[in-house]
């Protein structure tokens, strides 16, 4: 038997829990800087999302009292347009990154492959050392490209 709920009882329960919830946001330069914290670690963002660090501006979420994430949004920074004649040295280091991630993409694909496991051993770890100097140099450019941006301390 499925439970009904009326419309008072539904606006109690949603009062209710507003009474124990709070809307928290960090923006993640003060994450960075350690100046706050985040129920979001950022490596998640860019490592496990895809999603560059330096296009975001912010994190915010809701909190029960008891430490629960009801919601959790990733804001974003305005981001160049693809389109847009790339001239100078940050644009040039966005188009760095972006075909550096493009190989990775390829090359994890690969991994993943059949034909990589017709591969000797040795060519094995080659490939996954190669995957991982890859991605830490991914990981650099976009540590670059944060301090580069306007939201991002300049250094």
């Amino acid at each position: 038997m499925a439970a009904v709920f009326n419309d008072n009882a539904l606006s109690g329960f949603v009062k209710l829990t507003k009474q124990y919830m709070k809307h928290l946001k960090v923006k993640v330069q003060d994450v960075v800087d350690g100046k706050e914290k985040s129920p979001l670690p950022l490596e998640v963002i860019p490592n496990f999302m895809g999603i560059n660090l330096v296009a975001v501006d912010n994190v915010e979420w809701d909190e029960l009292d008891d430490g629960q994430i009801v919601a959790l949004t990733i804001n974003f920074t305005p981001v160049m347009r693809a389109d847009e004649k790339h001239t100078d040295f940050i644009s040039r280091l966005f188009d760095e990154k972006n075909q550096l991630d493009e190989k990775i993409a390829k090359l994890e694909a690969f991994t993943k492959s059949d034909a990589f496991n017709g591969i000797n051993n040795v060519q094995h770890g080659l490939l996954k050392i190669q995957l991982n100097v890859m991605t830490t140099y991914s990981q650099v450019l976009d540590e670059r490209l944060w301090r580069l941006s306007p939201s991002g301390s300049v250094s």
